[in-house]
């Protein structure tokens, strides 16, 4: 996709001003769907979006965002409840490593809680011998 066609997606804004200074690019995954996204390590990526026309724009601070962890193999992480700005990274720079299912969490405090258990998971299994 041109730097031009994303444009006409991602007008500038504080959202976008953010969620570039943050890592983030626009994603578009097909049938006309954008999102703002941004790789991690392990085959990871995030997808942030709205709900409403452009997708791409709205308030920071109003929780009227969209997350989930993606893995290359169709695992994620989804959060049900619409999030802010803020609590989306956090949880960005939270996620775990180990992805190893798919994951409704009902809220954000649900994706805190899912996020800590993964990587108590992983510390303890590599602490096996």
């Amino acid at each position: 996709m041109s730097h031009q066609t994303e444009k006409t997606y991602a007008e500038t804004s504080r959202v976008q001003d953010m969620m570039l200074a943050r890592g983030f690019e626009v994603y578009h995954s097909g049938g006309g769907c954008f999102h703002w996204s941004q790789d991690l390590s392990f085959g990871r990526y995030t997808l942030v979006n709205t709900d409403e026309d452009n997708p791409l724009d709205g308030s920071p601070e109003a929780k009227e965002w969209l997350f989930s962890v993606q893995t290359e193999n169709e695992n994620f992480i989804q959060v049900l409840e619409l999030l802010s700005l803020e609590q989306i990274f956090e949880l960005t720079s939270l996620a775990p490593t180990n992805i190893d299912d798919q994951y409704d969490c009902d809220d954000y405090d649900d994706a805190i809680a899912l996020f800590d258990r993964l990587k108590l998971d992983m510390s303890g299994s590599s602490a096996k011998p």
